[in-house]
């Protein structure tokens, strides 16, 4: 029996980081060069990738304003990891994909094999392929998919949490 709870993870299948040789995912993704050089022996080859999202994080971000000048970006802190237990839902996803890749006749019966190079950014610090590995990757290289996006709470003035009222009006704030 698994200690998480698999609805919590949504694999995704998608083209693997190198497949257009860096032209767009490795500036999308904001990938150092360092860890992008690994994939090189993929570069322009066919293949794919299953990414494992966390899809009821218990980790909790912020964002904040970087100074009172309204058109100045905010800040962001996604706070990714900050609780284990999105750590141990992330790396039992991998898992469950590698399982996928390298146990599943749908993927056998088409010849599907993993990259077994390990990464430099997680090796040899690591042994590759253990949970302390996969919890090194995630962590090295985790975005998110499409919008940041973000909930508040919603109460009366009297509530100190609370960041807008009833009528969708932001809490101390006038003329918005």
């Amino acid at each position: 029996m698994h200690s998480y709870h698999f609805t919590s993870i949504l694999l995704w299948l998608g083209l693997h980081v190198n497949s257009d040789g860096g032209a767009i995912y490795r500036r999308s993704l904001n990938m150092k060069n360092s860890y992008y050089n690994h994939f090189n022996p993929l570069k322009f080859k066919e293949g794919f990738t299953i990414i494992p999202s966390v899809l009821h994080p218990y980790s909790r971000g912020f964002i904040t304003l970087k100074n009172s000048n309204p058109f100045i970006k905010p800040l962001i802190y996604s706070g990714f990891f900050k609780d284990s237990r999105d750590v141990k839902t992330i790396v039992e996803g991998i898992k469950k994909a590698l399982d996928l890749v390298t146990k599943s006749y749908s993927f056998k019966r088409f010849g599907t094999k993993f990259f077994a190079k390990p990464n430099p950014a997680c090796y040899p610090k690591n042994e590759p392929f253990n949970d302390a590995y996969w919890e090194c990757i995630a962590k090295h290289f985790t975005y998110t998919t499409y919008h940041d996006v973000g909930t508040c709470k919603m109460g009366p003035k009297s509530d100190t949490e609370s960041v807008v009222n009833p009528r969708l009006q932001v809490q101390g704030i006038t003329g918005m």
